[in-house]
């Protein structure tokens, strides 16, 4: 993998900003995505299925496969994230 996307598991960048000529893999997806005029996951993700579908070199197969790591981003990112704080501060008591 290449640098936005270590960078991304250092948690130095958002997701949305992995480029995807990183996600290079066995059958190329990153490449496959390149040639059809893609830049970053964020913008895939902006996107509706039947717009990308339009795209030359975009199938239903490379499609559910960008989608599936789009999904597992998210998770991660929300793992991530810390617990929220407790909003509400207890009253101290004082004792009669």
């Amino acid at each position: 993998m290449a640098d936005t996307y270590r960078a991304w598991l250092r948690g130095a960048v958002k997701w949305q900003d992995i480029a995807v000529i990183d996600l290079r893999d066995v059958d190329g997806i990153g490449k496959r995505l390149q040639l059809a005029g893609l830049r970053t996951l964020g913008e895939i993700d902006k996107m509706d299925s039947a717009a990308l579908l339009e795209r030359e070199g975009m199938g239903v197969g490379l499609l559910r496969r960008v989608r599936g790591i789009i999904r597992s981003c998210k998770a991660e990112e929300r793992r991530r994230k810390p617990a929220a704080p407790k909003l509400r501060i207890p009253k101290v008591r004082l004792m009669p």
